[in-house]
This record gives structure tokens, sequence and C-alpha cells, in this order.
């Protein structure tokens, strides 16, 4: 209802390390890479350069905000991550709810803003493009109800090319003891990033499951972590986050750009061995509670 929005667009501003609802403002799709970028062109305002999208699990029957069941699927500069996720989703544990690059008409996100600044949320034309929903691995229909459509035909007149990534990236799963799947990503990017804190390519944790995992960057919680050339004899601590005992399963959910012969290990600090996830899943009991220096991700077996 009402004029399309066009133009400019300045949007409530974002606190420092405060999270704010905003979404897509324009009647067509936004590119999230574009807007990232042009919200982190100032030093010492904006966003942090991550968007989360909450995702309800289908298994929800209530509106009661303690019994909500869902989490959070992930885009930043490196890619995107789905939500925590039921065990056994697509036969392998892992969600198929990952967020495409392109953000369709209406759908709402939150942003993070940088910490000890924060800054409007600026929206422009430029970011805007034409990728229809369908477009699987592009545009994703799926943090958004849909009602009844009727069919139409519309053309095809895409006017962004496909750059073909080449960048390495590792797809990490972790089973809790209750059967659920996360999924955290780590990738290789050159000179873009750093193995400190770099905004657009390191995605903080915000959910707060009993039972999680992630990567550990000083003190920081990360789905995603950008970091720079790819070394074989680098180590990425892993935190993992119990509320009983009981077993706990590290796999590779995928790989992109990997060397086929590249080894992937993770390290048992307290048995000090090394285990390679590369051809099959690592499974070990863990103590409740929270473990921030048992297990670490590694490329050599030394």
């Amino acid at each position: 209802t009402g004029k399309p929005n066009n133009g400019l667009i300045n949007s409530n501003t974002v606190g420092a390390d405060q999270l704010l609802l905003t979404g897509n403002p324009y009647p067509s799709s936004i590119d999230a890479n574009a807007l990232i970028n042009d919200n982190l062109t100032i030093i010492d305002q904006g966003i942090d350069g991550t968007l989360y999208f909450w995702e309800h699990y289908p298994t929800n029957n209530t509106h009661v905000l303690s019994d909500y069941q869902g989490g959070y699927a992930v885009w930043n500069l490196i890619g995107g991550l789905p939500p925590v996720a039921p065990s056994l989703i697509s036969g392998l544990g892992s969600s198929t709810r990952i967020p495409g690059r392109y953000i369709p008409v209406g759908q709402g996100f939150f942003v993070n803003g940088k910490p000890g600044a924060g800054g409007a949320i600026t929206f422009k034309n430029s970011q805007r493009s034409f990728h229809k929903e369908n477009q699987i691995g592009f545009s994703n229909p799926i943090f958004k109800t849909k009602g009844n459509q009727k069919t139409k035909i519309t053309p095809n007149n895409d006017n962004d090319p496909v750059v073909k990534d080449t960048v390495m990236k590792i797809r990490l799963g972790f089973n809790s003891n209750n059967n659920y799947h996360r999924q955290v990503l780590l990738g290789f990017m050159n000179e873009k990033a750093t193995s400190g804190m770099d905004y657009g390519y390191d995605a903080l944790n915000i959910d707060d499951y009993p039972n999680d995992m992630y990567f550990l960057n000083g003190t920081k919680q990360l789905v995603i972590q950008g970091e720079g050339f790819f070394d074989a004899n680098a180590s990425y601590p892993i935190g993992v986050k119990t509320d009983v005992e009981g077993k706990v399963s590290f796999i590779i959910d995928n790989l992109e750009n990997f060397n086929p012969t590249q080894p992937i290990f993770i390290y048992d600090n307290i048995t000090n061995t090394y285990h390679n996830i590369r051809n099959d899943k690592f499974e070990v009991q863990v103590s409740a509670g929270e473990n921030h220096s048992r297990f670490s991700l590694r490329f050599t077996d030394k």
C-alpha cells in the first residue's frame, strides 16, 4: 500500500553493540554485499557487517516467546550459514535454509552496531538488483511466510553477472548431545581479512543455546570467521557448550576450493590427539559446561 520506496533511504540509527531490526525497503531485491560495504565505509560508524535472519522451525506451535523453536541464519561478506537445526534435516543434519546474497522484497533482518560506534543504516538504489526469489543460491525466499500465489511468467532480465567464488571455505559441522546440528564457516580471504576481528568477515554468535559450538577469536564467539591467507600450520580454537555430559561429534559439512589432498583435523588437547575428519566424523565424550581450551581446528598433524 502506498508509493514504492526509491532513492536514498536512511533508516533508524543503530547503537553500539545494539541489534536493530531492519529490512529491504525497496520493491526489488537488494545486494547484501553492497549493503554491507556501503555501511562499512565510515570507520567509526555503521554496522559490524553481519546480517541475521530469524528462522522459525516447522515444529513451532506457540506464540509464547520462551517456547519459540528456531535460530538465526547468518550472512556476511564470506557467505551464508543456516540456523542451528534438528538432526537428520537433509539427511545429514544440516539445514538447506541458507541466506543468499540477494535479499528479497519485504525481507526483514537484524544488524549489529559497530562496537563503540553505531550509526544510521543507509540504503541506496545502487544496492538494488533484479534477482527472482527462485534463483537458488542467489536469492532466498525462505525466511518469510508466503501465502497463496498465482502463477505468472516473469521475464528473466537478470542484470548482474555471477562471479565465480574462488575463496577457500570450510563448513564445520557439530552434532550436539541433544541431536541438534550447528554449522560454522571459516573462510580464507587472503588480503581482505586478518587473524583479528574484521568487520564484514567475522560474525558473532547471537544465539543462546544450552548446547552449541563456535570459533573463538579471543573472547569473541563466532559462527563465521574470516582469515587471511591459508596457513597449514595455523590453529583455530573451538568453543563447545553442553548442558549435560554426553557424546558430541565434529564433521565436515562442505568444503569449497580446498585441495582434495589437504587433511583437516580436530585436535583434542586433553588426549593430545589429532582426528582427521576429512572422510569421517570425530565423536567424543564431553563434560557439562563451557570448554574453550580443549578443541581446535588444524590442518597439520604435529
